[in-house]
């Protein structure tokens, strides 16, 4: 399968279990459905390849830099 149809496909689905969720929140008064939909939005957007995007890369590179910082910092405080 192309990685553009699947792409689509994902996209499609989540839209649609987006807006099921908030047509049963509306529905029903509840705002549990809305945490789904916060879960499912932010799950597509966090768990995405490095090589998506034009910025992710350097969020990888900022992210790995902060962490040696973390573990340079525990390491003096230890001494």
């Amino acid at each position: 399968m192309d990685y553009r149809l699947r792409s689509y496909i994902i996209y499609f689905g989540i839209l649609l279990f987006c807006y099921l969720m908030a047509w049963w929140a509306d529905k029903w008064n509840n705002k549990k459905f809305i945490f789904w939909i916060a879960l499912a939005l932010s799950l597509l957007s966090g768990l995405r390849n490095k090589t998506v995007g034009i910025d992710t890369a350097n969020y990888y590179k900022m992210f790995d830099l902060i962490q040696k910082e973390i573990k340079y910092l525990n390491f003096i405080s230890f001494l």
